[in-house]
């Protein structure tokens, strides 16, 4: 192998070996921030001064509480999606089960402009696209059955 060769792989491995701990990097930032968001959650479950602070649209505190719970459940499943530990079929089945629950379909309802508006990227843009649907077919099911 020639110099110039040999130089020019080696500043490819270089730079593949840049962009992989960049990526891993982006990863471990996201993994805190989910578990920082899980903890406030949790935080705010538990004490009654957080619970003030962050309460919103009146709602009575135990409603508020719901909501906060199914936001950690809809966060948490959408963390796992970011990071690569859900595929999208594995998605939609999670999803199909989130909106089962009653609190879930709550917060959707009352949130789901905000988290759409809140959102900067594709993967989350998809995520939440996902659950939307499921809430739509699981709503719709619901009112088929009615």
């Amino acid at each position: 192998m020639k110099l110039p060769t040999a130089v020019f792989a080696l500043a490819a491995v270089q730079a593949a070996s840049i962009a992989f701990a960049e990526r891993r990097h982006r990863q471990r930032l996201d993994l805190d921030a989910v578990g920082l968001h899980q903890q406030l959650c949790a935080d705010i479950t538990k004490d009654p001064a957080q619970l003030e602070m962050w309460a919103t649209d009146n709602l009575p505190a135990e409603e508020f509480l719901r909501s906060v719970a199914a936001n950690r459940q809809v966060a948490f499943t959408q963390g796992k999606y970011r990071l690569g530990l859900i595929k999208k079929d594995e998605l939609r089945v999670q999803a199909r089960n989130l909106v089962k629950r009653a609190g879930v379909r709550e917060f959707w309802k009352r949130h789901r402009d905000f988290r759409f508006a809140e959102t900067n990227n594709r993967r989350d843009q998809r995520f939440l696209m996902v659950l939307d649907e499921a809430y739509d077919e699981f709503v719709k099911n619901l009112e088929t059955a009615a």
